[in-house]
């Protein structure tokens, strides 16, 4: 067993390392990269995709996590969480062919420079090639691991652990009752909001010092993350103590700016409440998509549009 854990270590920090290069990239082409960078990003993205893969999908890796899978009830929670983690991600991208995954993460890149073009210029059909080729890569994919399902189902429980759409559609169904009234009395109310105070001019460096200055309030730690610019808000994990996010600056749309600020320091003092004993494992992040959804939406609507915060920070 101690062998077999040692060996589990290892192969977690070569992940976590390769996933933290990756992400660096990534980020770095979503803020700040030059744009006539791209193709060697893809190309990095794609070679280090490869590694990634090459380095779970083996024999050795296979005969370990077999081994240690009719073991769980003797391993402690962090080793049995690492362990059926890699499990899942083993059948994950095990049937894939490693060249076509590959070119797939240099793919993803290609389509996230196309799709900030297409909405730039509001012309889909920049983006609309790229998207197309997505889908129909992610489709085959789905059919390499799983034939007798319907694709999502396979889908849904990548993001969201044990969730199918048969629980997906009643829980749909039974917000769709609560929510569908309320939208239609809103809308059929003959009361009118003047919405004038929030469309005024807010410099964007006067929005920026304030999301700072916000984020710090809320609980992120500043010497432990940073706040940068992208076309979309984003937060991204490195480890608990770098933990990125960005938001986007609209001078006649200041409440979007803040609401997307909080949103993200929502999902990064999440991360950056992971436990320091996990250190730099692949486990040490967020539980599932759901749980990280319902910690940066309590900040931004619970706390980011309640009275009391705007009661104390208007002025």
């Amino acid at each position: 067993m101690e062998t077999q854990l040692k060996a589990l270590a290892r192969l977690d920090q070569k992940l976590a390392s390769i996933i933290y290069a990756m992400s660096l990239i990534s980020f770095d082409s979503l803020t700040s990269a030059p744009k006539n960078s791209l193709e060697g990003r893809a190309s990095a993205l794609e070679g280090l995709s490869t590694f990634y893969y090459e380095t779970l999908i083996n024999e050795e890796t296979k005969v370990l996590l077999d081994r240690l899978k009719y073991q769980l009830d003797e391993l402690d929670a962090a080793n049995g969480a690492l362990v059926q983690i890699l499990i899942d991600e083993y059948e994950m991208i095990g049937h894939i062919p490693a060249a076509e995954y590959a070119t797939f993460e240099a793919l993803k890149a290609r389509s996230s420079v196309a799709w900030e073009e297409a909405k730039e210029k509001n012309d889909f059909s920049i983006f609309a090639p790229k998207l197309d080729q997505v889908i129909r890569t992610v489709k085959k994919f789905v059919a390499y691991r799983n034939k007798s399902v319907h694709p999502y189902e396979v889908l849904i429980d990548d993001y969201e652990k044990g969730l199918t759409i048969e629980k997906a559609d009643a829980f749909f169904d039974n917000l769709r009752k609560e929510i569908v009234p309320v939208v239609k009395a809103i809308s059929e109310s003959p009361t009118v909001i003047n919405q004038d105070f929030i469309k005024k001019s807010f410099p964007v460096e006067k929005q920026k010092q304030f999301s700072e200055y916000i984020m710090e309030q809320i609980g992120f730690r500043m010497d432990s993350g940073i706040l940068a610019e992208s076309v979309h808000p984003f937060t991204m994990n490195l480890f608990r103590d770098d933990v990125r996010i960005t938001t986007r600056y609209m001078e006649h749309d200041m409440i979007s700016t803040i609401a997307s600020t909080i949103h993200e320091t929502g999902h990064a003092i999440y991360e950056q409440n992971v436990s320091k004993d996990y250190g730099h494992s692949i486990i040490a992040t967020g539980t599932s998509m759901g749980i990280h959804e319902s910690q940066s939406r309590l900040y931004e609507n619970k706390y980011g549009r309640s009275y009391p915060f705007w009661d104390m920070y208007y002025g």
